[in-house]
């Protein structure tokens, strides 16, 4: 299994596994790939964009 983990900026990661994309912490930027799960470690303004 491939396992791509990569650091969006501050607290945001992308972990790409098995064929799903999983965000960590949604904040600034842009997404371009559609999520299958979003991971939020606490309601903090800039840990949980959910515009994102």
């Amino acid at each position: 299994m491939s396992v791509i983990v990569k650091w969006l900026g501050h607290a945001s990661f992308q972990i790409k596994a098995n064929g799903k994309n999983i965000y960590i912490d949604p904040y600034e930027g842009e997404y371009a790939e559609k999520a299958d799960l979003v991971l939020v470690t606490h309601s903090h303004f800039d840990h949980c964009d959910t515009s994102k």
